[in-house]
């Protein structure tokens, strides 16, 4: 165990210690782990680069085991991907939720117009919602059809 803290220390270029962590752009890799103490100065010294990324948490916030240093522009496309995926998958679950809410208000109104039981009057709703009748809804008792997240 090393009794002197300055023992094994070694001085290199920046660029040759990103090179040994990434590779070069055209065959190396995008990203890579770094040990934490690599990561802290990395990071102190890479603050406003525009090449590297020291990233501590990933894209929800949660701390990494360890830390990424990445190639900028990998980073920033990763990042923009994951946005735009989670963007998308918030909106169909949003789509689904509006019309499953219709489909049962639907199925509802039938069960109170005909008295048959709502397991038989869910898939006849569904097909209505399909179709897409605005005057068979009203005819079937839905007062108000659901179009957005907020009347959910």
């Amino acid at each position: 165990m090393n009794t002197k803290p300055n023992e094994n220390l070694v001085t290199l270029p920046l660029h040759d210690l990103i090179w040994n962590i990434l590779g070069d752009e055209s065959n190396g890799a995008m990203c890579n782990t770094i040990t934490l103490n690599t990561a802290i100065i990395l990071d102190n010294l890479l603050k406003n680069s525009l090449k590297w990324k020291v990233e501590f948490n990933n894209k929800d916030g949660e701390p990494l085991k360890e830390p990424v240093l990445w190639r900028y522009s990998e980073w920033k496309s990763s990042n923009d991907t994951y946005t735009r995926q989670k963007l998308y998958a918030h909106k169909e679950r949003v789509t689904r939720w509006i019309k499953d809410k219709n489909v049962e208000d639907l199925a509802r109104a039938i069960v109170k117009e005909t008295r048959m039981t709502i397991e038989v009057a869910r898939p006849i709703a569904a097909s209505v919602f399909r179709k897409g009748n605005v005057e068979v809804l009203n005819y079937l008792g839905l007062k108000k059809i659901i179009t957005k997240e907020e009347e959910l």
